[in-house]
């Protein structure tokens, strides 16, 4: 698995996707650091989508005020303005029922990422 990629897990039995309430609550942030690579030091993060009900999330905002890293990261999966507060996930596209998008970064401490909005579709 590459590090910058959209992942679909789904359950066996079968589900369809509604429009329903969700709230920033639904969306799951979890991240670690990656085993020495040498240099600064390499988190991966993953954010996901664990609506209970089931929705589909888009435009997914994270608070990242002050977040700097040293590798490039594809701006389709998460796109971050060195003047702004505010990171996009998934470039503002719908985040499926138990998808996760993942990406890397490398500084010397783990960041603190928190969804700040989201929009049920």
């Amino acid at each position: 698995m590459t590090p910058f990629e959209l992942v679909y897990f789904e359950s066996q039995s079968s589900y369809s996707s509604f429009t329903g309430n969700c709230s920033v609550g639904d969306i799951q942030i979890s991240q670690s650091q990656l085993p020495g690579r040498g240099g600064l030091p390499t988190f991966i993060v993953e954010v996901r989508n664990i609506c209970p009900t089931r929705c589909d999330i888009a435009e997914i905002h994270l608070n990242c005020a002050g977040f700097s890293h040293e590798n490039v990261i594809d701006p389709k999966i998460l796109m971050h303005s060195k003047n702004s507060n505010i990171c996009i996930i998934n470039n503002n596209q719908p985040l499926k029922f138990r998808a996760a998008v993942l990406f890397e970064y490398s500084t010397n401490f783990m960041y603190k990422f928190s969804v700040a909005s989201v929009e049920c579709v």
